[in-house]
């Protein structure tokens, strides 16, 4: 995480930034944000609306937390 963001979020970081990834790495990083991004982005709007029920939310999230791994 960049210092700028650690600092928006209100902590900070005395380490020396992270030397970029090599390109595969950086690629398969891309990807499954972009999995992540997309899944959330497309059934937010269920619970935002509060269409969707308890149970189908915590299953969202899980769902959700499983992509990040």
């Amino acid at each position: 995480m960049n210092s700028k963001i650690l600092k928006v979020v209100g902590l900070s970081c005395n380490f020396f930034p992270a030397p970029p990834l090599p390109v595969h790495l950086q690629g398969l990083a891309e990807a499954g944000l972009e999995r992540l991004h997309q899944y959330a982005e497309k059934e937010i709007s269920t619970y935002l609306n509060e269409d969707g029920s308890q149970d189908e939310f915590n299953n969202f999230i899980t769902t959700l937390a499983g992509l990040t791994r």
